[in-house]
């Protein structure tokens, strides 16, 4: 084996991690596996090549260069999977604002609004503005598996309309997800409304369901194409809550979402939820967590209603940027509250984001966007 070969097998094991692709979600437990195989085999192979070669020292030098220049060649205008958008000190948050009436509300200004950050005011407000028009980047997630297949047909319907009508083709892409045991990316990020419509239209049905798995594969997913930008990441999730062979927990999907500054909008397929129902709880948490809501779409008339809503909302939110009044790189998970003036709103924003640790690579990006509900 060659010392290049030697890099690129260090690249992989450093690189792996918890990262999943559409045939292979893994469960959290094989990336150590990884690391400790990795560990163990390379003395075994860099031993035996570093006595043949003549130039041992050369070549491990060589080796340690080539590892600085791949990690230095991450463009730092591009966040990754697993990095947070940072720029140092500064916080965006996005949210949305709905009055008693249900309607989405358009003319907030900065004097209506109340941020605190780990129960702090921010040191200073750096911008506020609407962001009607601010690129989509969505990840349509349908569950395909036994529970909800007398159902699929109208789902199907409803979400190809909806893309055809939501998606913007000069800004906005999108990706299509079905999951039932597993999840299988059905069609990749496009601004192609009729491909990711056919892509819908073509879903098979039947199988168990790994929803927690698809919503972490789907975060992440919705991570990869960016190019340093603001821009809203949403996940559309269509099931009816069931879950029942996923490797990943409720709590682990929620903080990939977290993570990766996604929202999620939760269309309920099944029947109308209720507190004491644990898989319907966990699914509004999740949303609710990540700066989205829960919609009932039971029936034909509840989804293209639901969808309706959603398409109002992706055009109605706001942008605060604001510093901290304090902010350690210690990673831990910040609160965010955010409060208007006006009577009888709801507000949703994300509830907190996690901060950089101080041996983050930190890039001139944001912090993850903080959502949630508020009343």
């Amino acid at each position: 084996m060659t010392v290049g070969g030697i890099a690129a097998l260090i690249r992989v094991s450093r690189t792996r991690g918890f990262r999943t692709t559409p045939h292979e979600l893994r469960s959290p437990k094989l990336p150590v596996f990884i690391a400790g195989f990795t560990k163990l085999l390379l003395p075994a192979i860099v031993a035996p090549l570093l006595a043949v070669f003549s130039f041992g020292q050369t070549q491990a030098s060589s080796l340690l260069q080539e590892e600085l220049i791949f990690d230095s060649s991450i463009d730092s205008t591009v966040p990754s999977a697993s990095t947070l958008r940072v720029k140092v000190d500064e916080v965006d948050l996005s949210f949305t604002a709905r009055d008693r009436h249900n309607h989405w509300v358009t003319d907030l200004s900065e004097a209506d609004i109340h941020v605190l950050d780990n129960g702090q005011p921010p040191k200073s407000i750096l911008k506020f503005q609407s962001q009607a028009d601010l690129p989509l980047r969505v990840g349509l997630i349908i569950d395909t598996s036994d529970s909800v297949s007398l159902r699929l047909a109208f789902e199907e319907k409803s979400a190809a309309l909806f893309i055809q009508k939501v998606l913007n083709p000069a800004t906005d892409t999108a990706f299509v997800v079905g999951f039932s045991g597993e999840a299988t990316l059905r069609q990749n990020f496009t601004s192609d409304t009729q491909a990711l419509a056919t892509a819908i239209w073509k879903l098979p049905s039947g199988g168990s369901t790994a929803l927690y798995d698809a919503v972490h594969y789907a975060c992440e997913k919705l991570t990869e194409q960016s190019d340093g930008k603001i821009e809203r990441r949403v996940l559309i999730l269509l099931t009816d809550g069931d879950d029942n062979s996923s490797h990943f927990y409720a709590q682990e999907a929620m903080d990939a979402a977290i993570r990766a500054n996604v929202v999620i909008i939760a269309l309920n397929t099944g029947n109308m939820p209720n507190s004491t129902d644990p898989k319907l709880k966990a699914l509004k948490e999740m949303a609710d967590t990540s700066g989205g809501q829960m919609l009932q779409a039971e029936n034909e008339k509840q989804i293209t209603k639901a969808f309706k809503n959603i398409q109002q909302e992706l055009r109605s939110h706001y942008l605060v940027a604001y510093k901290p009044a304090e902010l350690n790189q210690d990673g831990s998970y910040r609160k965010i509250q955010l409060k208007v003036s006006r009577h009888g709103m709801h507000i949703f924003y994300r509830h907190g984001y996690y901060a950089p640790t101080s041996e983050a690579k930190l890039e001139k990006k944001n912090l993850s966007d903080p959502h949630g509900e508020t009343k």
